[in-house]
């Protein structure tokens, strides 16, 4: 039954968002998603790890030729699956790719028998499809940009709805353990008259100490009128075990959340080796349930892009 009202929340907010006016009117929300378990387990940051590579364009040079799966157990027994490849064409440019699928699984149709019931007849399945690809640059050692393009499909019975954004995003490093990235995210023409969910983003990361990683992050979510600031850290007791949190401070915001204290809060942990690495996120979410997710990345022609690296 759960899931019954989340499908059906889902298909009105989407229309909702799709023919309302005024702020806070935006469509294609699988675009926020994390798309690795450590993006997830840091506020859902994209601007500290490898992994962000599949989230941000900047991160593409820093992240090994490699492939990473991840999987979310996500609300009311819907779920989605990321799938990713990384690159470096040399010492200075790379690319990537990711692909993301969204399962809303399958609603039951029915209509009025007239004496004030319903009869089945059938069933509807929705579904997102996220493609992006991306190309970046390392000139020297202090600065990094890139870009990414994305083409996103909805499609719920036998309704469908296509769109495109670019993300544009830069790095330099202020210090040998220290940087900054600044973005620009899903930005793109309308669907049907109505917007994006863009963000201008500005992120700061860097070691406090030689275990501990601090991540901060200003997220400006203008067409939804709202703005968070998100904090996290990741503490490497091992050289093999990673453990890490996270937390969003609401600064500007569309509805109050009762249980935001704890719905806002982000938990991981990674296992890291010589060429796979496993990570697991949580993410509370109230009364909903909450969300786990899982990744797997495998590092290939590791001896050759030492090699290159030096």
């Amino acid at each position: 039954m759960k899931k019954i009202y989340f499908l059906l929340c889902l298909i009105l907010c989407f229309y909702i968002n799709l023919f309302a006016d005024g702020q806070g009117t935006t469509v294609f929300q699988t675009l926020q998603l994390p798309l690795s378990a450590y993006d997830a387990s840091v506020a859902n940051t994209c601007i500290s790890g490898t992994s962000s590579a599949l989230s941000n364009p900047s991160i593409v040079p820093y992240m090994e030729n490699a492939v990473i799966l991840s999987h979310a157990i996500y609300l009311t027994d819907t779920n989605y699956t990321v799938l990713g490849a990384n690159y470096n064409i040399d010492k200075k440019s790379a690319i990537n790719f990711s692909f993301l699928y969204f399962n809303y699984g399958s609603m039951d149709k029915t209509f009025d028998d007239g004496a004030g019931g319903y009869i089945r007849n059938g069933s509807f399945d929705a579904n997102d499809k996220l493609f992006s690809f991306s190309y970046a640059r390392k000139p020297n050692d202090k600065i990094t940009y890139g870009a990414s393009i994305k083409y996103i499909n909805q499609t719920i019975d036998d309704v469908s709805y296509n769109g495109f954004a670019l993300h544009l995003s830069g790095l330099y490093f202020i210090s040998p353990n220290f940087f900054t990235v600044v973005g620009l995210n899903n930005i793109g023409p309308d669907v049907s008259g109505y917007s994006l969910p863009a963000d201008f983003y500005f992120g700061l990361s860097g070691y406090l100490s030689s275990v501990l990683l601090f991540v901060g992050q200003v997220d400006n979510y203008y067409n939804d009128s709202i703005s968070e600031l998100k904090l996290a850290v990741e503490y490497e007791p091992t050289q093999v075990f990673l453990c890490r949190f996270g937390y969003t401070i609401p600064v500007k915001k569309e509805f109050a959340d009762e249980n935001e204290l704890i719905t806002n809060l982000t938990f991981g942990v990674g296992l890291k080796f010589s060429s796979v690495s496993v990570d697991y996120a949580w993410i509370p979410k109230g009364d909903l349930g909450s969300i786990h997710m899982f990744s797997l990345m495998y590092k290939f022609n590791q001896g050759k892009d030492k090699q290159e690296k030096e």
